[in-house]
C-alpha cells in the first residue's frame, strides 16, 4: 500500500510490466497522461498499449533500428528486453494519442527489474509529456532562422554600403561625414560579430554546426585573416606580426571555420593589449599536426579568472582599454570548433607579460604536382576549336557553322587524327562525337581528362546518343561544357561555344547573382565594378528565365526566395543538358546539407564573411580554368 501511495503520488508517468511484457499497474500519472483509468490497460500485453496510444509506423522504424543495434533480428516483442538487458536503460521520444485523440509528444524510460540473482522479472517505464517543450524549440529554431534571415541579409547591405563610403567609392566626404560613416561602419561590425556569436552558440549548443573538413595552404588562410582582421586591430592600436611559418605546410580542417577560430583569437588578444603593441602569429610543424599560436603582450589572465575562459558569456574586466564588448561566447565557440575538426585549444598566462592562446589542427599532405598543372586551352591568335566527327558531312556542316561565327576551326574524322592534332596544337574547345571508327568518345574523354595538358580543355559531346553518355558519366568528375544531341540545334551549339570561349572572347566574366534583397545585389554590383558583368535576378522565375536566355560563368545564389528555395534551381541545373554552371551559395542559412555542399563550387555565410571575401571567392572561381571552378551543375 505505501508503495502504490508513493507511486500514484509522483508527476510522471509510472508503468510496471512483467517480463513477459503483461502491464501489472499504472499509477495516477500515467492515467492522467494517457487519458486512460488504470484498468483499461493492467492485465493486457504491451503490445495492446502500443497499438492504441502509439503511431504503428514510428514504433516498427523503432524496433528496426533497435533490432540493429543489438545486432540481431529480434520479434517485435523482445525488442526492449534484448536492448535493457545490455544497456540497462532505453530512452525514447514518441508521439502518442491520448484516449480524447489529442496527440502528444511524451519522453519514455524503461528500465529492467532484477531479481536477486541478477535475473530481470519486470520493466519500470517512466514517461512525460515533452509537447510544450518540443513547441518551445520549434519557436526557438523559427526564431532563430528568423534571425539568420531577416538580420544577417540587411546586415550586410549595411556593412557593406558603409565600407564602399568609407572606402571612397562614394567620392570625397566632409569630414564629419566621413567620421560619421567610419562610426558607423565600425559598430556594424560590432552588431554582425554579436550575430554570430549569439546564433554560432545556438548551433554548438544543438550539434547543428556543418564543418567542410577539407586540405589548405596555411599560409593562405593565415595572411587572409591577418589582413581581413586588420582594421579591428588597428582600432586598439594593435599590429598582427606573423613572427613563424614553416614555408607550404598545410592542415586539415574546415577553412572558414579555421578563418573564424583564428579571427577569434585575434580580436580577443586586440582587446587584451596595451596599444602601440603587437600581436605575435605563430605557426609550426608539430609532425602529425600544425600548432598555431597567438600571443599578446597585455595584463594576462587572472588567476581566479583561468578556470572560466572557455565558458559561455564569460568575460574578464582585464582590458587595457578599460572597457569590454562582445557576447562572452567567443572563446567557447573558438573550443567547439577546434575540437569538433579533430584538435585541441589551451593557453598561457602571466599576469603582466601576456597570454598565449594555441590550438592544433591535423597536418595535410600536399596534394600531387598533377593536380596543380594548368591546361594549355588557348593560342595567340584567338580561339580555336577541335571538331572529331567521323562523318563527313556532319562534319563540314560543323566547320561551315563554326567558321561563320568567327572560330576557325580543324577537323579531325577519327580518334586517332584527334590526337595527333591536339598533340600540335593548342584548342580553345573540342566537339565530340561518341561513335568513332576507331574507338569510344566517352572513353576518349576519360583520356583526355587524365592528361594535365587537356584536363580542363572545354568539351562539347555532340551525339545521338548524348543524353545516354551524360548519364554514364554523371557523378564521374569529367567536366564538359555540354551535351547536345542529334539532329544538330545550331543555337543550342552556339551558346555552348559561346560559354566554352567566353574567357578567352571577353575581360569581364558574367556572374549572375539571385538574391531577394536589391540592396544587397546593387552594393555587390558596385564591388565588382569594372571586374566582371553583374546581373541580379530577384526570383527563382527570373533566374530560370535568365539562365535559358543567357551564358553566365557563375551563378550567386541565395537560398530563401520568395517563390521558393534556391536549391531548387540545382535540380533543376542538374536535370538539364546544358552546359555545367559553377555555383557559389551566399545565403543567411547555415542549414546546407553536406550533400549539397559536395555539389557546389562553395558555400559563403552572410555576415560571416566580408565582403571582400566575396568578391575574391568569386573571381577566383570564374578566373580559374572551367574543368577546375569545382562542381558544376
Amino acid at each position: 500500500m505505501i508503495l502504490k501511495a508513493v507511486m500514484d503520488g509522483g508527476r510522471h508517468s509510472i508503468i510496471v510490466m512483467y517480463a513477459d511484457g503483461v502491464i501489472r499497474f499504472m499509477n495516477r500519472a500515467a492515467e492522467r497522461l494517457y487519458g486512460y483509468p488504470a484498468e483499461h490497460f493492467v492485465g493486457k500485453h504491451l503490445s495492446q498499449f502500443r497499438k492504441e496510444i502509439y503511431d504503428p509506423a514510428e514504433v516498427k522504424a523503432e524496433m528496426d533500428r533497435l533490432s540493429v543495434e543489438v545486432g540481431t533480428a529480434v520479434p517485435m516483442g523482445d525488442v526492449m528486453k534484448v536492448y535493457v538487458e545490455r544497456h540497462q536503460i532505453y530512452e525514447t521520444e514518441r508521439h502518442a494519442t491520448r484516449a480524447d485523440g489529442t496527440k502528444i509528444q511524451i519522453q519514455v524510460s524503461v528500465t529492467a527489474v532484477k531479481d536477486e540473482a541478477g535475473q530481470i522479472v519486470g520493466f519500470l517505464s517512466f514517461s512525460q509529456d515533452i509537447s510544450e517543450r518540443k513547441k518551445l524549440e520549434r519557436m526557438k529554431n523559427e526564431f532563430i532562422s528568423t534571425v539568420s534571415h531577416e538580420l544577417r541579409t540587411p546586415l550586410t547591405s549595411i556593412r557593406g554600403a558603409l565600407g564602399l563610403m568609407v572606402g571612397g567609392a562614394a567620392g570625397a566626404l566632409p569630414k564629419v561625414a566621413a567620421d560619421l560613416a567610419t562610426l558607423a561602419y565600425r559598430n556594424s561590425e560590432r552588431l554582425v560579430r554579436i550575430i554570430n556569436d549569439i546564433l554560432d552558440m545556438d548551433k554548438v549548443d544543438s550539434g547543428k554546426f556543418a564543418f567542410d573538413v577539407r586540405p589548405f595552404n596555411v599560409e593562405d588562410l593565415v595572411r587572409q585573416s591577418m589582413d581581413e582582421n586588420r582594421a579591428y586591430g588597428e582600432k586598439y592600436g594593435v599590429t598582427y606580426v606573423l613572427k613563424a611559418l614553416p614555408p607550404g605546410i598545410r592542415a586539415q580542417a574546415d577553412p572558414d571555420r579555421f578563418l573564424q577560430v583564428l579571427a577569434n583569437l585575434l580580436s580577443n588578444a586586440a582587446k587584451f593589449s596595451p596599444r602601440e603593441s603587437e600581436v605575435w602569429i605563430t605557426v609550426e610543424d608539430g609532425g602529425s599536426a600544425v600548432r598555431f599560436s597567438v600571443r599578446d603582450f597585455g595584463r594576462g589572465i587572472p588567476e581566479a579568472f583561468r578556470a572560466h575562459v572557455f565558458e559561455k558569456f564569460a568575460q574578464s574586466d582585464n582590458t587595457d582599454s578599460g572597457h569590454n564588448e562582445g557576447t562572452g561566447l567567443g572563446l567557447s565557440i573558438t573550443q567547439k570548433m577546434v575540437e569538433a575538426m579533430g584538435g585541441a585549444i589551451g593557453f598561457e598566462t602571466e599576469e603582466g607579460k601576456g597570454t598565449t592562446f594555441h590550438f592544433s589542427l591535423p597536418q595535410a599532405f600536399e596534394e600531387s604536382e598533377a593536380i596543380r598543372l594548368a591546361a594549355e586551352t588557348t593560342e595567340p591568335g584567338g580561339p580555336r576549336l577541335l571538331v572529331c566527327e567521323d562523318d563527313v558531312d556532319v562534319a563540314t556542316l560543323l566547320k561551315l557553322l563554326l567558321e561563320k561565327a568567327g572560330f576557325p576551326t580543324d577537323v579531325a574524322h577519327t580518334l586517332a587524327e584527334a590526337r595527333d592534332k591536339l598533340n600540335g596544337q593548342s584548342y580553345a574547345a573540342l566537339t565530340l562525337d561518341l561513335m568513332l571508327p576507331d574507338g569510344d568518345g566517352l572513353a576518349f574523354l576519360t583520356e583526355l581528362r587524365a592528361d594535365p595538358k587537356w584536363k580542363t580543355l572545354p568539351v562539347v559531346v555532340i551525339s545521338a546518343k548524348a543524353e545516354q553518355g551524360r548519364r554514364e558519366k554523371a557523378g564521374d568528375g569529367v567536366e564538359l561544357v555540354d551535351w547536345v544531341s542529334k539532329p544538330l540545334d545550331e543555337s543550342t551549339l552556339m551558346r555552348s561555344l559561346e560559354w566554352a570561349t567566353r574567357h578567352i572572347q571577353s575581360p569581364n566574366p558574367r556572374i549572375l547573382h539571385v538574391e531577394d534583397n536589391a540592396d544587397l545585389r546593387d552594393i555587390l554590383a558596385k564591388f565588382f565594378q569594372g571586374q566582371v558583368e553583374w546581373v541580379g535576378a530577384g526570383t527563382l522565375k527570373e533566374a530560370r528565365d535568365l539562365i535559358k536566355r543567357e551564358p553566365f560563368d557563375l551563378l550567386v545564389l541565395d537560398v530563401g526566395l520568395p517563390d521558393g528555395s534556391g536549391l531548387s534551381l540545382l535540380e533543376e541545373l542538374s536535370g538539364s543538358t546544358g552546359r555545367p554552371l559553377p555555383v557559389l551559395i551566399l545565403s543567411a542559412s547555415e542549414e546546407i546539407d553536406e550533400s549539397i555542399r559536395k555539389r557546389v563550387a562553395a558555400v559563403l555565410l552572410k555576415s560571416r564573411v566580408s565582403e571582400e571575401r566575396v568578391v575574391q571567392t568569386v573571381l577566383d572561381l570564374v578566373r580559374a580554368p572551367v574543368g577546375r571552378r569545382g562542381p558544376a551543375v
